[in-house]
């Protein structure tokens, strides 16, 4: 009895060895599936051990894979994912006859579980692995784009940059727009939790499918053309393919870092560009004065466009200068929001400030023909939300 409960350890050992093979060496990728065949293993761990033997390849497979072999955060709905299916797999094979019936329910069943689970976070956990090997400088953003037809340039994009204040306005800016009925895709950074949440369209984050999807086809661009895009790049080119196959109104645009150089400074036209509050940021890369920092984040500024800016004082000649060069308009916030009452979505008494410059934008999309009322300007500003940010 002993020598034979240890031969079963041990078979279940290899099983779970090579389950761990099967999970991370052997895998086949069709559309919006991952197949793997690490079933294999729980199914004849299943009919010959039972529940403890599915359930132990299943549990110790995944994670020790996952610590062996990480290929990516690790995700425990994995692994309960992989539980379910050995319970399922050990109630339908384990003592029962092999019959047609019982394996084609245990199969039904865990197909619908691992079409539910396992399926498109796999495939998301390779596409985050993949963005995040990406990590760095690059500049090539602008050669890539025309493999897609610069879609950049066929949306109507409002361009925020600045030190302080640019997401807020975002998330102002974009609340409103959907107020007044538009269909506003809002590309912002970072994210809190997942990746999704930097692609928004009136508010709602883009599904792990359309993600997964967006980064394999501008990872195949990107490595078929040789044009290495970066972490940034490659999330910025998502937000242009998504929220153009999604034929979104407008585009509330958030600059990652700076302007000039940014990716998103790809797009030759904007709607309105808007520069918030200039303060001492990232030194050593847009430079050691606030003139030098605005002078970066002007970059956003358009031929013959329009920019509303925030200051400090000491910096709009800066923005008087680009705009002469560009033949654009210059706007600067009255900010007429101060010291008002009005209830915005956003906490903090310097979230007027940021309102005020909404308000301001609002004014300036009027007069370039949208249509965007008082009250939808008043529910807007109520209803922004912006989760855990201060500003």
């Amino acid at each position: 009895m002993k020598n034979k409960r240890v031969g079963s350890l041990v078979i279940l050992a290899l099983m779970i060895g090579l389950n761990i093979v099967l999970s991370r060496f052997v895998s086949i990728k069709a559309m919006n599936f991952k197949i793997s065949f690490t079933f294999l293993t729980i199914v004849l761990s299943a009919y010959f051990y039972g529940y403890y033997g599915a359930i132990m390849v299943a549990l110790f497979g995944d994670l020790l894979g996952a610590l062996l072999f990480p290929i990516g955060p690790y995700n425990p709905l994995l692994t309960l994912t992989s539980i379910m299916c050995a319970v399922v797999y050990a109630y339908f094979l384990y003592k029962k006859d092999l019959s047609n019936k019982n394996i084609i329910l245990a199969c039904l069943i865990n197909r619908f579980i691992i079409s539910l689970f396992i399926n498109t976070t796999m495939l998301k956990t390779d596409a985050i692995s993949y963005l995040e090997s990406k990590k760095g400088n690059g500049n090539y953003l602008k050669e890539v784009m025309p493999y897609f037809d610069n879609v950049q340039d066929k949306l109507k994009i409002i361009h925020v940059a600045g030190s302080n204040g640019k997401g807020s306005v975002c998330a102002m800016l974009s609340s409103v727009l959907k107020e007044a009925n538009y269909k506003v895709g809002t590309f912002i950074s970072p994210h809190l939790i997942e990746y999704n949440e930097r692609f928004l369209i009136n508010g709602k984050c883009i599904s792990d499918t359309d993600f997964v999807r967006l980064t394999e086809k501008v990872k195949k661009v990107s490595e078929d053309t040789g044009y290495n895009l970066t972490f940034f790049e490659i999330l910025t080119c998502i937000a242009f393919l998504y929220f153009y196959e999604q034929e979104c109104d407008v585009v509330v645009l958030e600059v990652g870092l700076g302007g000039r150089l940014d990716a998103t400074n790809v797009i030759n036209n904007s709607v309105l560009s808007i520069i918030t509050n200039i303060g001492l940021e990232h030194t050593e890369i847009l430079g050691d004065t606030l003139e030098k920092i605005a002078l970066e984040k002007a970059g956003i500024i358009k031929e013959n466009g329009d920019v509303l800016v925030y200051g400090p004082e000491c910096v709009i000649p800066v923005y008087k200068a680009v705009c002469k060069e560009k033949s654009a308009r210059l706007y600067k916030c009255n900010f007429s929001l101060v010291n008002s009452d009005i209830e915005l979505g956003l906490n903090g008494k310097y979230q007027h400030y940021n309102a005020s410059i909404v308000v301001d934008a609002i004014e300036i999309l009027n007069n370039k023909g949208f249509n965007i009322d008082d009250n939808a300007l008043k529910q807007g500003l109520k209803k922004a939300e912006w989760m855990a940010r201060m500003y």
